[in-house]
């Protein structure tokens, strides 16, 4: 919906309302967080939060999604993508994040970031990967980019629940090597 306008009071009301889940989120356990609570915190009506979300799994949603827009924002800046320069943008990026990324993983929800990234895979794969002309090796391309990703998926839940995290270039760096020894040369 390309022609769409886009309100600005109403995408401000979502901003507050995702600030507000996130701010709760930070002292209850996202079961125990209510609808009206959210709302209160934003400041908002409660009719004003179902104008723009359904639900609290929506609000949350809505913010995993900005944050893999970022992200993919991000590795579209990197000007060599390297598997090196791959991973540390990962890691830096989620790094600066960690203290959502340890709320999800304290309330068992970092299922649904994985859900969105996965979604995200072909934006991602298309910039790591950008095949002007199908070829030989366009679907071997597209499997490597679903193995890497849990690759980089599993190291960074094994990353975040470590009490002492290796620097995102440390990350980077193990990441370079597990994919060009085992990956990479291969292909």
């Amino acid at each position: 919906m390309p022609n769409e306008k886009i309100n600005p009071i109403a995408e401000q009301s979502k901003t507050w309302l995702i600030e507000a889940l996130l701010e709760l989120m930070k002292h209850k356990t996202y079961s125990q967080i209510t609808i009206s609570e959210i709302a209160e915190k934003a400041q908002l009506a409660r009719r004003t939060f179902y104008r723009n979300f359904k639900s609290k799994d929506e609000v949350l949603n809505g913010y995993v999604q900005k944050l893999c827009e970022e992200y993919i924002e991000r590795l579209q800046a990197e000007p060599t993508l390297t598997v090196y320069n791959m991973a540390k943008v990962y890691f830096t990026f989620w790094e600066k994040h960690m203290d959502f990324l340890m709320r999800l993983e304290n309330n068992d929800l970092l299922h649904l970031l994985l859900q969105k990234y996965n979604q995200y895979l072909p934006v991602i794969h298309r910039t790591v990967v950008p095949l002007t002309e199908p070829g030989p090796h366009t679907a071997m391309a597209k499997y490597i980019m679903a193995f890497s990703a849990g690759g980089f998926w599993n190291s960074l839940i094994q990353w975040i629940r470590e009490e002492r995290r290796e620097a995102p270039e440390q990350m980077a760096q193990f990441v370079s090597m597990i994919i060009n020894e085992t990956i990479l040369e291969k292909y």
